[in-house]
C-alpha cells in the first residue's frame, strides 16, 4: 500500500505561541519520491502577553518611615507588542510605568494589587522543557504570586484538567501519559487584574507502528516491475530510519520519510525494475533514542502469492 498524498493547496495547522517566531516554507513531495524547490520564506512574529510577570524587587510588603523614599519596585513581563504598565492603590490606579517610586507618607499605607504571574511551573518536579516517557504517570504542579488570589487552570491542549479558584497552588496526576500529548501541557493563572499562561513539554514516546493508518508489512510485485514500501511511524521525537538487508539486492536502500505531523512519519521505500534476488524480507530500524530502536521486517513476495 503506498499512502495517499494530500491534495494539492493542503494546509498544515498548528496553535500558535509565543515560541513560533520563525520562518516557514514548504514543498510537495509525490507518491515516488520526487520533491519541488522550496517555496518562498514567509516569517511569522505572533503577537502574545503579557506573561513571565515579575516584581524585582520581589517582597510581598514594604515597611519604610513616612516621608522616606519608597523602594523602587520594577514590573517586568513579556509581551508583543510591548507592554504598558499600571499600579494600583485599593483598587485605584495612580501611577503608570515600569517602575514604581516617591516618597512615603500615609496615605500610601494599603494594598497594592498586580496581576498573576506563575512562579514555578513543575512536570514530575522539573522545570523547563520536560520529558515524559509514554506509559509514565505526570505530576503537574503550578504556583502564582498574585494580589487578589487567582483562578488557576491545568490544561491539556484545550482540555481543562483542574481548576483551583482563588488559590495560588494547584496540582493534577495523570497516571499514564500518552506521546499525542506532547508539548500540550499549560498552566494559565488569573485574576481581577490581568492573567499569564505558562506552557511546558510533553511526552517522549519510543516509536511504535500508527494504528490510525491502515498499515500493512507485506507488499506484492510483478518481476521487472516497481513497488513503493510505506511505512507510518508514531514517536517523538521523530526518528530515523535505516532500511537493510541480510542477503545481496541490486536495489538502493537509502529510503526517504516524509512527517505527518510532530509526532508520526512515514518512512518510504522505492524499489525499481526488480529482479529475483530483490524480492525477500527487508529490516526497517526506527530510532529516536527513547527506549531503544525497533526493527519491522517488510516482505516484497511476487504478484499472485498474496499479501497482508
Amino acid at each position: 500500500m503506498t499512502s495517499q498524498l494530500p491534495p494539492p493547496g493542503s494546509t498544515y495547522t498548528f496553535t500558535v505561541s509565543s515560541r513560533d517566531s520563525h520562518s516557514y516554507r514548504c514543498r510537495a513531495r509525490e507518491s515516488q519520491g520526487l520533491e519541488s524547490e522550496w517555496s518562498q520564506v514567509y516569517n511569522m512574529e505572533p503577537q502574545y502577553g503579557p506573561y513571565q510577570i515579575s516584581l524585582n524587587p520581589f517582597n510581598s510588603s514594604y515597611t519604610v518611615r513616612e516621608h522616606q523614599a519608597l523602594p523602587s519596585i520594577n514590573c517586568s513581563a513579556l509581551c508583543r507588542p510591548g507592554c504598558t504598565y499600571r499600579w494600583l492603590h485599593n483598587g485605584t490606579a495612580f501611577s503608570s510605568g515600569a517602575m514604581l517610586q516617591g516618597q512615603a507618607d500615609r496615605s500610601n499605607t494599603g494594598s497594592y494589587r498586580y496581576p498573576a504571574t506563575i512562579s514555578s511551573f513543575t512536570v514530575n518536579s522539573h522545570s523547563g522543557s520536560v520529558t515524559v516517557n509514554m506509559s509514565d504517570p505526570a505530576t503537574l504542579s503550578c504556583k502564582v504570586d498574585s494580589n487578589p488570589w487567582s483562578v488557576i487552570r491545568l490544561l491539556n491542549g484545550t482540555e481543562e484538567l483542574t481548576r483551583a479558584d482563588n488559590s495560588l497552588t494547584a496540582t493534577y496526576r495523570q497516571e499514564s501519559a500518552d506521546c499525542r500529548q506532547r508539548g500540550n501541557f499549560s498552566c494559565t493563572a488569573t485574576n481581577n487584574i490581568g492573567g499569564t499562561c505558562h506552557p511546558e513539554g510533553g511526552v517522549a514516546g519510543s516509536p511504535r507502528l500508527d494504528d490510525s493508518v491502515s498499515q500493512q508489512l507485506k507488499f506484492a510485485a510483478t518481476l521487472g516491475g516497481d513497488v513503493t514500501v510505506s511505512v507510518s511511524v508514531l514517536a517523538y521525537p521523530l526518528p530515523t530510519f535505516t532500511w537493510r538487508r541480510s542477503i545481496s539486492t541490486s536495489q538502493d536502500l537509502t529510503g526517504s520519510s516524509s512527517p505527518v505531523s510532530d509526532i508520526s512519519v512515514t518512512a518510504r521505500l522505492h524499489l525499481t525494475n526488480l529482479q529475483q534476488q530483490d524480492f525477500g524480507d527487508y529490516n526497517l530500524t526506527v530510532d529516536n533514542g527513547v527506549g531503544g530502536s525497533v526493527t519491522y521486517t517488510v516482505s516484497i513476495v511476487t504478484e499472485g502469492r498474496g499479501r497482508l
